[in-house]
């Protein structure tokens, strides 16, 4: 009997929310009434609790700003940055449709990229086949300054790309990319002109780190050196070229 009145009597003590239906008080911790049953934990209005406001977002405001930051960042490197580091330093057809105006596109099976090791080239043409040659003395295609090999310390790669236009002309691109330090970058470095003049070109201009010299007729040349890269293109069978046009293709050779 004791302990039942005790247990009672802490009931009572506890009993402290009141139901909302029936008025019967109940212990705290109770979620429903003990006498009908009816939720506890409604407001007065009959309506559910309302959860109380957060401190805010699970991110701070400064960590979302950081990484939109960051966002526009990348997007600015993809579509800027990239695409210039990912040029290929040469005149592409495309730069040829952007300076001459119409279409022009690259023969496949005539354009060809030529990396060294050794005494043997790889031989990539533009169209995926791939031909390893041997080099040696009676290859006069990869022979420059006389005797000297073009590829021995001297230059790392060779393209010769062939293009078309959709108004018939036909231009030829020779690119040597000349080792940086080598015997025969040096060279040009300390006198340019001497690989214009080899040429029979002599009007050089030029445009920070880029050398470029051209001849004027209908169907023009023009030679540009990249003393940077240590790109040097040759254009040969221009259409129509002056001072404008050669600045403008001079610019593509990064």
């Amino acid at each position: 009997m004791t302990n039942f009145i005790i247990v009672m009597l802490r009931l009572f003590i506890n009993m402290t929310k009141k139901c909302n239906s029936c008025g019967v008080e109940n212990p705290d911790n109770a979620d429903f009434c003990l006498n009908c049953g009816a939720p506890l934990n409604l407001e007065p209005n009959g309506s559910p609790p309302v959860p109380a406001p957060s401190n805010g977002s699970k991110f701070p405001k400064k960590a979302i700003v950081a990484v939109g930051i960051v966002a526009v960042l990348a997007v600015a490197i993809l579509v800027i940055v990239l695409p210039y580091l990912s040029s290929p330093g040469y005149v592409t057809a495309s730069d040829m449709s952007s300076v001459f105006g119409g279409s022009w596109n690259e023969v496949p099976s005539i354009s060809i990229k030529a990396t060294f090791s050794n005494d043997t080239a790889e031989l990539n043409y533009f169209n995926g086949t791939v031909q390893k040659v041997n080099l040696n003395s009676s290859d006069d295609y990869f022979i420059c300054d006389g005797a000297k090999y073009l590829y021995q310390d001297n230059v790392e790669k060779l393209y010769e790309i062939n293009m078309n236009s959709s108004s018939g002309y036909h231009v030829i691109e020779i690119v040597r990319v000349a080792t940086i330090g080598s015997p025969y970058y040096d060279k040009l470095k300390s006198n340019v002109s001497i690989l214009f003049s080899s040429f029979g070109l002599q009007n050089v201009s030029q445009n920070g780190d880029v050398y470029y010299a051209y001849v004027y007729t209908f169907y023009g040349n023009e030679l540009i050196f990249n003393l940077k890269t240590g790109y040097i293109v040759l254009l040969q069978g221009l259409p129509s070229i002056n001072q404008t046009t050669a600045a403008k293709l001079a610019s593509y050779v990064n």
